[in-house]
C-alpha cells in the first residue's frame, strides 16, 4: 500500500474527506464508474492487495483453508490470518459483504436448478431447433463458471 504522510491531519478534516470518499463510492452509478474512479485513486499493486483480501474473505467464508487460499490467490499465510481475524472480530464489513455475495450466488444455483429441471422436462424428440440451442448454452454456461 502507499505511504501514509509524515504531515498527520486533524481528525475533523479526515473524516470530512473520508465521508466524501465514500459517498463517491457509494453513488457510483455503474460499474464502469467505479472501475475509471478506482483506476485513478489506487496503484495497481493497491487494486491487487484490496481484491485478494476480499477474496481471501469470501473463500474463508466458504470454508476453504488456508493452504488451499495460499495456493490459488498466492498469499502468505499471516495475510489470510490477518483477514481470518478482521473477519471474526471486525467491524463486520467483511461478513457484510461475503453474506451479499454468498447470497447472490445461492439466488443464481437456485436459478440453474430451475433451469436444469426445465431442461430434463423438455422432449427430446429429433434434437432439432431451438430445445437443442437451449441445451447447448446452458450446458456450456454450466461448465464456464470459475471457482
Amino acid at each position: 500500500m502507499a505511504q501514509v504522510s509524515k504531515y498527520p491531519i486533524s481528525e475533523q478534516v479526515y473524516q470530512q474527506i473520508f465521508d466524501l470518499l465514500l459517498r463517491v463510492f457509494t453513488q457510483s452509478q455503474s460499474k464502469d464508474e467505479a472501475t475509471n474512479l478506482l483506476d485513478d485513486l489506487l496503484s495497481p499493486t493497491e487494486k491487487i492487495v484490496l481484491s485478494k483480501r476480499l477474496a481471501i474473505a469470501l473463500l474463508l467464508t466458504k470454508k476453504y483453508t488456508y493452504e488451499q487460499i495460499g495456493k490459488v490467490l498466492r498469499v502468505s499465510k499471516p495475510t489470510i490470518a490477518l483477514v481470518n481475524l478482521s473477519l471474526k472480530h471486525g467491524t463486520n464489513g467483511y461478513k457484510q459483504f461475503t453474506q451479499k455475495i454468498l447470497g447472490e450466488e445461492k439466488i443464481r444455483e437456485t436459478w440453474e436448478r430451475i433451469e436444469d429441471m426445465v431442461l430434463s422436462t423438455m422432449q427430446k424428440g429429433k434434437g432439432s431447433g431451438p430445445w437443442r440451442y437451449l441445451r447447448q448454452e446452458l450446458h456450456r454456461k454450466k461448465y464456464k463458471r470459475a471457482f
